[in-house]
């Protein structure tokens, strides 16, 4: 049988909750949706700062990198999710970010980078 699209995400969201636990996160939330604008894959501590996590990944065979389907419009639509969880919270003056996690799997195994501070 073969692996849907979701599941295959889903996977991935996985291998990236492993990555950043290992590395010292903490897991706040995972897929906070905000209506139709969008959703965040992981919500995430690190120390005192909240991080929003987009995760994507793609297959070394692609033409296009994981980095290069991150583009302004997913930044500002991640942006309006992040300030909506900040409302719904009543998270005020918390220092925050949004990091992506990228895979790209080459013969099968998943090659992982993160990059911090994205700019949106």
């Amino acid at each position: 049988m073969t692996e849907t699209t979701k599941q295959k995400g889903d996977a991935y969201e996985e291998m990236a909750v492993s990555y950043l636990i290992k590395s010292g996160y903490s897991i706040v939330k995972r897929n906070f949706r905000y209506g139709n604008v969008g959703e965040v894959d992981i919500v995430a501590k690190e120390k005192d700062t909240l991080v929003f996590v987009e995760v994507r990944s793609k297959s070394k065979k692609d033409t296009v990198s994981p980095e290069e389907t991150v583009k302004q419009n997913k930044l500002s639509k991640i942006k309006k999710v992040a300030e909506f969880y900040l409302y719904v919270n009543r998270l005020t003056d918390q220092l925050c970010r949004v990091d992506v996690i990228t895979f790209v799997s080459v013969n099968g195994l998943p090659e992982i980078n993160h990059y911090k501070n994205v700019t949106i």
